[in-house]
């Protein structure tokens, strides 16, 4: 009886000890999809537990296999959701995209299938939980990630270094042009940026957009390298705005700016002030960190 109460705890112990060992994400970390799964925007993964269960018609010599092999499919579906929840732009999300593109669709589930299967949990009731996990980087952004490159420099507020005179608007800022700031020049380049947008009710994206008080695009996928933005996303979303904790992706040396508002439907894109974004576009060598996706967006 002892030997037999010994095996019942250890049955329980297993339940529970599987239980514990689910992977968990810093609270407020994660965007939450109903009915699916997570994603986690500061390692840019989604997550989600598939379950399996029984089936009486299935013979019990083939029922172990059958409802891991369930399980497995649930993660894949509830996976499909979770990257629909997702929003790729302040206009669409990944479901718009894949509403009506088969080809997309059917492209995106063969890289679903692809998932990190980080734990499996055989529960008391013969029923099993795995927990799934998928990176957005790489394959998925290259498929989901609009093109990349045609940012233009804004002028606006920069003179031209050699007569003194406002940049046409009109005319293009050639790509190594070092443009002024009427209230004098930046004492050296910075090397990277921080947009602090907490209080501000942001939300994430794929490919987000910093813009300036006049709507035009400072910062965003026109402006990143596309093999470094499939590496580590557009930008990188932190909850932390400590520089030191940052310094990896951002350097430091980087402009910190103080968001304004939000806009779009989706509510992603962050605006900033005139004179930031003029500080951003008068130097080359911010160009060139913006090609590298040195930015970072600080959330709530």
């Amino acid at each position: 009886m002892f030997a037999k109460a010994l095996r019942a705890t250890g049955i329980f112990l297993f339940c529970c000890l599987g239980m514990i060992a689910k992977p968990c994400h810093p609270e407020g970390s994660i965007q939450m999809v109903e009915n699916a799964g997570a994603i986690d925007w500061e390692q840019l993964l989604i997550s989600c537990t598939g379950v399996g269960t029984s089936d009486t018609l299935v013979p019990a010599a083939y029922q172990r296999a059958f409802v891991v092999e369930s399980a497995r499919a649930d993660a894949i579906e509830k996976l499909m959701e979770t990257l629909k929840g997702i929003a790729i732009t302040s206009q669409i999300t990944v479901n718009h995209i894949m509403k009506d593109n088969g080809t997309l669709q059917g492209q995106a589930r063969e890289l679903v299938k692809k998932f990190r299967e980080i734990g499996i949990h055989y529960m008391t009731d013969g029923s099993v939980e795995m927990d799934a996990e998928l990176p957005l980087y790489g394959e998925l952004l290259e498929l989901l990630l609009p093109s990349s490159g045609g940012g233009k420099r804004i002028p606006d507020g920069l003179l031209c270094p050699l007569c003194g005179q406002p940049w046409p608007a009109s005319k293009e800022v050639p790509r190594e042009l070092k443009l002024i700031r009427p209230e004098g020049d930046l004492p050296k380049p910075f090397s990277g940026l921080l947009v602090d947008a907490r209080g501000l009710g942001l939300k994430s994206a794929l490919a987000p957009k910093i813009v300036n008080q006049r709507g035009k695009t400072v910062y965003g996928v026109e402006f990143a390298k596309r093999s470094q933005s499939l590496k580590e996303g557009i930008v990188g979303y932190v909850r932390d705005p400590n520089p030191t904790q940052n310094r990896e992706r951002v350097g430091s040396n980087p402009l910190v700016i103080k968001g304004l508002r939000v806009q779009g439907p989706n509510r992603t894109d962050v605006v900033i002030d005139n004179a930031n974004a003029a500080t951003l576009h008068s130097m080359p060598e911010h160009l060139r960190f913006m090609e590298q996706c040195r930015v970072i967006i600080v959330l709530d």
